[in-house]
């Protein structure tokens, strides 16, 4: 999602921070497994996320990137749920539901065979196709 609002929003430059919280549907404590930064000393930062569920991805980028002395933090995501412990200045709509966005299909369709996904056909197919 940060490429394409980048573009929505005419951002020029962005880095990323490699945060994970969740593998497939279990939630975890998140962990920070890499970033690329550029010189942030007064800048102003704004992170993007996919959904605001716990707060505490969200949390933790702002404490990380804090460390780089920014002008200004705020957050945007697409979707926040009600329990959020932080609530991103920009969001689109509140959830209060489970979602699997289509960056997230393959890592469910893998390790979550109970679930049910529609169209497991093609992702096999693909999966198959790809693998050597």
């Amino acid at each position: 999602p940060a490429k394409l609002l980048s573009d929505i929003l005419n951002v020029k430059e962005f880095s990323f921070l490699d945060i994970r919280s969740y593998r497939a549907t279990e939630k975890s404590e998140p962990i920070l497994y890499g970033m690329n930064s550029r010189d942030l000393v007064g800048r102003r930062v704004l992170i993007l996320d996919d959904v605001s569920d716990t707060g505490e991805t969200l949390i933790l980028a702002d404490s990380v990137l804090r460390t780089f002395k920014p002008k200004e933090i705020r957050s945007a995501t697409i979707y926040v749920k009600p329990w959020t412990k932080r609530v991103p200045e920009y969001y689109y709509k509140s959830v209060d539901k489970w979602i699997v966005f289509p960056w997230d299909k393959w890592e469910v369709f893998r390790e979550r065979k109970d679930l049910v996904l529609r169209n497991v056909e093609k992702y096999k197919e693909i999966e198959n196709s790809i693998r050597r």
